[in-house]
């Protein structure tokens, strides 16, 4: 479905309390994301989870909540949400959740927001719409004077996914750079505020990346590109549209689209103890994985040898565990191996790092937590 077409498909209610009444909303089914049981949306190589996590009260910074993307396995986008700023820093307000309604017969996910000190409430709405999603947010009063200018829906990409990825905005393009870089100038106070890199209604991130390609569509309200990372060590890049002052109902809307690969499913995950074994003890390593995929084929247990050959010593069909949360688990039980020496598991196309059975395993496994790890994370202590 081209631009055109999704903004004739739009529908703009007037009232959030209407907007929330399921029997005013019809879903048209498509081929993108849909929303499962589990409460988020989902198709093979896309998640994109609405208000699964909120924000833990500490750091209003934290990558945690609000509409997230997982994009072919890696979570590269979060903090869908309204907020104050537009690359927000460690301590600035963070709305608190009131309610969050799961509408399995209409494909929605509508979460309530409310920031406390300014006495602002608003709705944020996810529902599927052609090969993506469409984000809302729904105000039943009209934008508090004091935050024109000031409150606008953010969504933060992370850097590491997209360092020197191009991007397209309109008729316009760029590269996402490296280091931070990001436009900064002063306001009518002379305090320092942060520029968007690029603005306009359409945008396009990794354009030339089939994994990481991004595209949003904001036809009644500018997109702006920023790098927040020259306000915050930790900060992301940022895509943001402020929201509109004197208007109720949708007040903004975004169509968000995400390239998947044809057949993807995430590569398998074992989970084994990095320390080691004791020879005697139970030894269960742990297959994670794509609920898309098939069941796994025979796992093996390989000792490494000096010259770095790696010989079979077992290998078994792992055992169904069952499912938890996103994924499928399997395990592959090796406690009748008890030599000591160097071993890898290998399986469904990937192999482990090299571990030990032996018997002093964890003889001075403790030592690095407390010489090294307790003393620098708690830099505080003696």
């Amino acid at each position: 479905m081209n631009r055109a077409a999704r903004r004739r498909s739009r529908t703009r209610p007037t009232l959030l309390a209407a907007a929330l009444l399921a029997a005013s909303l019809h879903v048209v089914a498509a081929p993108g994301p849909r929303l499962g049981d589990a409460g988020y949306f989902s198709t093979p190589g896309l998640d994109v989870l609405a208000f699964s996590n909120t924000y833990d009260g500490n750091f209003s910074d934290a990558k945690i909540a609000g509409v997230e993307l997982i994009h072919h396995g890696v979570r590269t986008a979060t903090n869908g949400d309204v907020r104050l700023a537009p690359t927000p820093e460690q301590w600035d307000a963070a709305a608190t959740l009131v309610e969050r309604v799961v509408d399995s017969r209409t494909g929605t996910v509508t979460t309530r927001m409310r920031f406390e000190a300014e006495d602002f409430d608003y709705a944020v709405r996810v529902a599927p719409r052609g090969d993506g999603v469409v984000l809302q947010v729904l105000l039943d009063k009209p934008l508090p004077a004091a935050l024109a200018g000031k409150a606008g829906f953010n969504l933060e990409f992370l850097p590491s996914a997209y360092f020197g990825k191009s991007w397209l905005m309109d008729d316009g393009s760029g590269q996402l750079p490296l280091y931070p870089a990001g436009p900064s100038g002063r306001d009518t106070a002379g305090a320092t505020v942060r520029l968007p890199m690029s603005s306009g209604h359409q945008l396009t991130l990794a354009p030339e990346d089939t994994q990481r390609r991004v595209a949003i569509d904001s036809p009644g309200a500018e997109l702006r590109l920023y790098d927040g990372r020259n306000q915050a060590q930790n900060g992301w890049y940022v895509v943001r549209s402020l929201l509109p002052g004197g208007r109720t109902g949708t007040v903004l809307e975004w169509t968000l689209t995400a390239s998947t690969e044809p057949g993807w499913t995430r590569p398998t995950v074992i989970g084994h103890s990095q320390v080691g074994y004791h020879p005697a003890q139970r030894k269960v390593a742990v297959l994670e994985r794509d609920r898309n995929a098939p069941a796994p084929g025979r796992a093996q247990l390989l000792r490494v040898d000096a010259d770095g050959g790696a010989r079979e010593v077992l290998a078994t069909s792992p055992q169904h565990w069952g499912q938890y949360l996103r994924y499928d688990y399997y395990t592959f039980d090796f406690s009748s191996v008890r030599e000591p020496g160097l071993y890898v598991i290998e399986a469904d196309g990937q192999r482990t790092t090299a571990f030990r059975i032996a018997a002093d395993a964890y003889a001075s496994a403790w030592h690095p937590t407390l010489d090294v790890f307790f003393p620098v994370q708690m830099d505080h202590m003696s």
